[in-house]
């Protein structure tokens, strides 16, 4: 699974959040991973969708208690490793700050005791960060690319002096990405935004995508072009795979295990677990094992860069002390995700097809939940209508 970000005016790392939650990430999920690092009475995450030149994005505000705090960055750093949040977070979140200071450190060379503000960062910017790497995690871990970041140019006069954008913190980051100047915008990436780039993203050129979900986020800034970031969800191809072949997705694994002596509690926790890591897919089965015993069959699915994290979260979480995988051939339908607008609100419609022929059509269950929940109306109701409005523009 690859995303790539189209930054054609400039990235935030709000907008990178926006653009996670634009892709599927759930807003309630969201809250959670990031509570692990600021409680629900430190940090309030707000969502709301906005129209930006007739395209619909997602806005993201992180408000912070107490967001002017000024850290060091080793003490950011310190605080993130020491918190609960899941082991890739901090991973990611780490990788970031230590961009941004290895980039401060490369414009600024060598530093004095009074410019210690070059190795801070304020309480505010390190929540949002953390929820950007959240957003990544809940979405899958997906590899990240970009295709072009425009930096925008400018200058703006401060009490301290002229200040240029971009800024050459900004650029230093962003070495090895393709970037492009738009005259006279000003300042359309953040300093963390760029650092979160780095440390997910690969550099260099793209590789060819198939995509399968498009998202589109903004933080509403007045800027010279729509403040608009989109992010394309979908597999990686090489320019020699045939449009039949791409929808065979190698390195895929099972793996297996029987367990006949764990707290039959702790299996409601394993799935959902597993999910967060990286597993594709994770389902139990009860069985009879020997002796008679009764049991359960944990099996999981997951591509093989995610393998080594599966096996491990298996050992962690159960009391398994054994397990087998091998790896199996998967074929995918080709699928694309249209929105159709139903008594009850929007609802994405995903459809997925081989070759020509469309095999199967099917609302997405969290659109409609939310709008049955809204309504105080049956689920079916909302499946119903928007199978009947993607029917009517199939044969519109």
């Amino acid at each position: 699974m690859v995303v790539q970000f189209d930054c054609f005016a400039g990235v935030t790392e709000t907008a990178i959040t926006g653009a996670w939650l634009a892709l599927g990430a759930d807003v309630a999920q969201l809250c959670q991973v990031v509570a692990r690092f600021a409680s629900d009475d430190i940090c309030r995450v707000e969502v709301r969708r906005e129209g930006v030149n007739g395209i619909q994005a997602t806005q993201v505000d992180v408000d912070v208690l107490g967001a002017e705090e000024r850290l060091s960055l080793a003490h950011a750093r310190t605080m993130v490793g020491n918190s609960a949040l899941p082991a890739p977070v901090v991973e990611k979140i780490d990788a970031t700050l230590q961009a941004l200071d290895t980039a401060r450190q490369q414009v600024h060379g060598a530093l004095q005791e009074e410019d210690a503000w070059v190795h801070a960062i304020d309480m505010g910017t390190l929540v949002r960060i953390v929820t950007a790497i959240s957003g990544w995690y809940l979405i899958g871990q997906p590899t990240c690319q970009v295709s072009e970041v425009v930096v925008g140019t400018g200058v703006d006069l401060t009490a301290d002096g002229p200040i240029i954008y971009p800024s050459a913190v900004t650029i230093e980051l962003l070495t090895g990405f393709v970037t492009r100047s738009l005259a006279g915008s000003g300042a359309l990436v953040s300093e963390p935004g760029a650092a979160i780039l780095r440390s997910l993203c690969r550099q260099g050129p793209v590789a060819s995508l198939v995509t399968e979900k498009v998202g589109y986020s903004t933080d509403r800034r007045a800027t010279q072009v729509p403040d608009i970031m989109r992010a394309q969800l979908g597999q990686a191809v090489s320019p020699s795979e045939t449009s039949e072949s791409r929808a065979s997705v190698p390195g895929q694994f099972i793996v297996e295990t029987n367990i006949d002596d764990m707290n039959p509690e702790w299996a409601g926790f394993i799935v959902p677990r597993l999910l967060e890591v990286g597993a594709s897919d994770a389902y139990l089965m009860p069985i009879i094992m020997k002796k008679g015993r009764p049991g359960i069959q944990l099996r999981v699915l997951c591509r093989g860069d995610r393998l080594e994290v599966v096996k491990h979260e298996i050992f962690r979480q159960t009391s398994s002390i054994g397990l087998r995988y091998y790896e199996i051939q998967k074929e995918a339908l080709s699928r694309r995700f249209e929105k159709v607008d139903t008594p009850y609100g929007e609802v994405t419609v995903k459809i997925a097809y081989r070759g020509d022929a469309v095999l199967n059509v099917a609302p997405e269950y969290e659109d409609c939940r939310a709008l049955a929940q809204a309504h105080d109306i049956p689920l079916k109701l909302v499946y119903q209508a928007a199978l009947r409005q993607i029917e009517m523009q199939s044969q519109g």
